[in-house]
This record gives structure tokens, C-alpha cells and sequence, in this order.
């Protein structure tokens, strides 16, 4: 096997923790010297072992973004917005937000360390069509990068909650 080297330059939060001490972390890491990217994957106590985890680069993120904002809307209108959400505490706010509405516990973002929550104003007649064009394009840029994406539903009803409310206005939107 390929001998490889890691370094992780930033612990950015604990996802979730195993019943033999490893956990689940969210990290920006140096795979072989290379440039950080996010990564999410579980980790032995003292860092040694790890399984499986994705990673992503803050390129690939903007990659995907712009594929979102790139695809075709009603009119041209060009009406969805993007909100892409890393900040762990957020994440998982949204996260437990969007698991009250199917009245279940767990991860409804199934551990991901980057949600992108599109939104469309209501009143848009096309606003379905436009934010599922670029929701489309955006899994489509997910892949063609190799990376894991899936949609995920009921934003419209988390932003209309109280708390998705208050993000909003916090986002100035």
C-alpha cells in the first residue's frame, strides 16, 4: 500500500462519537503537502486510524456554487439563492430543524460537513423549476468532481420556521 502523510491544520468539530472513543470529525486537512481541503471522517482517539471520509476544497465548494448559479431560470431571472453552510453549530441547528419536520432523531444531512440550502422567492411563478434547475446542476458538478451530494428536502419549511427566519434576516436576505 502507498505510504501517504496528513495534517491536519484545523479541528473544526466533533459530527458525532462511537461507542469504542472514535469519532466522527469534521477537519481541514493536508493530504500528502497538499492544499487543505474540509474533510469528514472517523478518527481513533489518538488520530493514528481513520475510515473512510470525503473531503472537499474550497474550489470544488465554489465549483458547485457556480454551476447552481449558472443554470437556466424562467425569464432568465437568475432568482435562487445559495446558502452554504459550514459552520458546525449552524449545520447542525439546521440539521435537527430539518429532522423535527419528518418527527425523527438523527441526521437528515447524513453527516455531511457542507449543506447548500437554495432558496426561491415565493410569488416567482418558475420558483420550483428554478431552484430544482440548479439544485440538478449542482449534484451534476458534485459528480463530475467526485464528489458525494444528494438532495435533501423540506428547506422551504425550515426557513420558514422562526429560527430559519432569524438566520435570514441575520444573512440580510
Amino acid at each position: 500500500m502507498a505510504e501517504f502523510k496528513y495534517e491536519i491544520q484545523e479541528e473544526l468539530g466533533v459530527v458525532s462519537e462511537g461507542s469504542r472513543g472514535w469519532t466522527r470529525e469534521l477537519n481541514l486537512i493536508s493530504w500528502n503537502e497538499g492544499k487543505p481541503k474540509y474533510d469528514i471522517r472517523d478518527w481513533a482517539p489518538d488520530h493514528e486510524k481513520m475510515g473512510k471520509g470525503i473531503s472537499l476544497t474550497k474550489e470544488e465548494l465554489d465549483a458547485v456554487l457556480e454551476a447552481g448559479k449558472n443554470a437556466p431560470t424562467g425569464m432568465n431571472r437568475q432568482c435562487p439563492v445559495f446558502i452554504a453552510v459550514q459552520d458546525k453549530k449552524v449545520r447542525d441547528q439546521l440539521s435537527a430543524l430539518n429532522a423535527s419536520f419528518m418527527n425523527r432523531e438523527g441526521d437528515p444531512f447524513y453527516g455531511a460537513p457542507t449543506v447548500i440550502c437554495v432558496l426561491v422567492k415565493e410569488g416567482i411563478n418558475t420558483n420550483l423549476e428554478d431552484g430544482s434547475l440548479a439544485l440538478g446542476n449542482m449534484l451534476n458538478a458534485a459528480y463530475a468532481l467526485g464528489l458525494g451530494a444528494c438532495w435533501i428536502h423540506r428547506c422551504k419549511e425550515m426557513f420558514q420556521s422562526d429560527y430559519g427566519k432569524e438566520l435570514l434576516s441575520k444573512l440580510g436576505l
